[in-house]
């Protein structure tokens, strides 16, 4: 069993292009205690174009059609209408991932995954990039962190993306 963690941005004022990062991450085959990236997408729209979702829903259509992914754990700040569209056509089950406390619980448990060795991907350089840009903000008594853009032109989609699909990948325990 597979969760996809989909995340998006939209440049909007700043000259960044519009970002779309999905991430599936199953438990480790040996390691059940470990977890695995086994998808990583990240599209960006040709320079001057606007980002087209078809391709990218598409893509996650086939995801859900072809593995077992039992949730699609999504942001829902760019992201709310494509996702409700999933839900009432039944392509996936379909979670909103809230930016506040849940992602502060995530964004920690990636980070402790990571430090841990704890998860493991293939390499995929979109990935590598997203980790490679992240800085921590931390919240609280040190109980949360969320992971920010190491600088304005950064993108940390896909490592967010990442962040909530490890999440609820726990949650369920695979």
């Amino acid at each position: 069993p597979m969760v996809l963690g989909v995340d998006a941005s939209k440049g909007g004022k700043t000259s960044l292009p519009d970002l779309f990062a999905v991430v599936g991450v199953t438990r480790h085959p040996d390691r059940p205690a470990d977890f695995a990236v086994r998808y990583c997408g990240v599209w960006e729209p040709t320079p001057g174009e606007l980002l087209d979702y078809h391709p990218i829903e598409q893509e996650l259509r086939r995801l859900c059609r072809d593995y077992s992914v039992i949730e699609v754990a999504y942001d829902p700040f760019q992201l709310h209408s494509t996702m409700m569209d999933f839900r009432r056509e039944g392509v996936a089950h379909v979670r909103e991932f809230g930016q506040a406390g849940p992602r502060l619980k995530s964004d920690k448990a990636l980070q402790d995954l990571i430090v841990g060795k704890r998860i493991v991907h293939d390499g995929n350089p979109l990935l590598r990039r997203a980790v490679d840009n992240a800085n921590i903000q931390k919240h609280g008594r040190g109980e949360g962190i969320r992971i920010i853009k190491r600088s304005a032109s950064s993108k940390v989609d896909a490592c967010v993306a990442l962040a909530m699909a490890a999440d609820r990948c726990a949650y369920y325990n695979l």
